[in-house]
């Protein structure tokens, strides 16, 4: 039976080996009449369909991965998780059952790039909302202030490689000076956003110009909630590093434990897998220890 999982195993490592050594060394082939059907779509006689994702969610903030790039990062993680697992509990089946755990391993690169964007996003957005009162109380229109700020930002964060915010406002000019309206403008940079800070922005400027009020002194105050929103969230941030790092180390440590004695003193933990009782005591262990990496980084992530 052994010999059946290891059959099946060794050939998913090669199938998946091959596919990526194709890649990196063949490149991207392009797929049968390609180039004949790109002409044909530029002359309107075919529709060509968009290439899909492998994951999806937000490309505003990087949130989608290519088939190869998944393989490639899956991939190896599926390996090592078998090999971890193999060593912990000497079973073929649950180790070639774990090393699936591997393909979520690009999600948590998404959600870790998306992060990281978002934080960049909440930086440069302050700054976005600075410039447009400042242009307010110099007098300009919501309108000349939007286009302003495109500006300023571009002479802010001319020599910064990411630069989200400046692109979504130059998008913002763009449609301006196309004739769109402030509201509509504002509607599609909300929607291409889907942030809160982002959101309270846009309903607080479209609120004031359908029923009236003191733009100047709304943005103001709009500007000073999101940022002092933002310094909280940063100071939680910095505040649960530490947790965080510690619900790792926890984690880990039964691990390399439980790696270290089967590899050097395995008669010494003999009787955990002779024994039933010790096999339910490894499951029941590894259990609670996923328990506890999902619950400790629930518990220390804190939305603001």
């Amino acid at each position: 039976m052994e010999l059946f999982y290891i059959s099946i195993f060794a050939g998913i490592i090669a199938f998946l080996t091959c596919n990526v050594i194709e890649y990196l060394v063949l490149g991207d082939k392009g797929k049968n009449k390609q180039i004949s059907n790109y002409y044909k779509f530029i002359k309107g006689d075919i529709i060509v369909a968009k290439r899909k994702k492998v994951l999806h969610k937000n490309n505003n903030f990087g949130g989608e991965i290519t088939k190869e790039k998944y393989v490639m990062y899956s991939m190896p993680i599926c390996v090592l998780i078998f090999m971890i697992s193999y060593i912990s509990s000497r079973s073929m089946g649950l180790a070639f059952f774990l090393s699936f755990l591997g393909l979520l391993y690009p999600k948590t690169i998404i959600n870790n790039r998306i992060k990281k964007k978002k934080s960049i996003v909440n930086m440069q957005l302050i700054d976005a909302l600075n410039s447009i009162v400042a242009s307010l109380k110099a007098g300009l229109s919501i309108n000349s202030a939007l286009i302003k700020c495109s500006d300023d930002l571009e002479n802010l964060y001319s020599l910064v490689k990411d630069k989200p915010m400046l692109e979504e406002f130059n998008k913002i000019k763009s449609d301006l000076n196309m004739g769109m309206s402030v509201d509509d403008t504002l509607r599609n940079f909300m929607v291409r956003m889907k942030m809160e800070d982002v959101d309270d922005f846009v309903h607080s400027v479209i609120i004031v110009r359908q029923k009236g009020g003191n733009l100047v002194e709304v943005m103001t105050n709009v500007t000073q909630m999101i940022t002092d929103k933002i310094a909280i969230r940063r100071e939680i941030e910095i505040l649960t590093t530490s947790k965080k790092t510690e619900a790792k180390i926890i984690t880990i440590i039964p691990i390399f434990i439980i790696i270290s004695l089967s590899i050097f003193s395995f008669d010494y933990i003999r009787p955990l897998y002779d024994s039933f009782f010790g096999k339910v005591l490894i499951v029941v262990g590894c259990t609670f220890l996923f328990l506890n990496y999902f619950i400790s980084k629930k518990i220390v992530d804190i939305q603001i």
